[in-house]
């Protein structure tokens, strides 16, 4: 065997263990987002459903806009952070 014929193996096996890394990084990802759905299955089930009917309170707000100086005024008193 030559050096020649141990560089070679050398770079296949680096090029395998790039492809191994690759695969682990993917199934960590898969495992995180199979984690996520989960999380979010098991939230829905612990919250109470969202009731059908509209509260009460909601009812007595009115559906039309606010007229536009009244809206620009209300915002311009908002202090907004970065």
């Amino acid at each position: 065997m030559t050096t020649k014929d141990l560089q070679t193996e050398i770079n296949e096996l680096k090029t395998q263990v790039q492809y191994l890394k690759t695969d682990v990084m993917n199934l960590k990802t898969s495992n995180l987002t199979i984690e996520a759905k989960l999380a979010l299955l098991e939230a829905q089930k612990a919250d109470p459903a969202i009731p059908q009917s509209i509260p009460v309170e909601i009812l007595g707000i009115p559906d039309t806009e606010i007229p536009t100086p009244q809206f620009l005024q209300m915002i311009s008193k908002i202090t907004f952070q970065k």
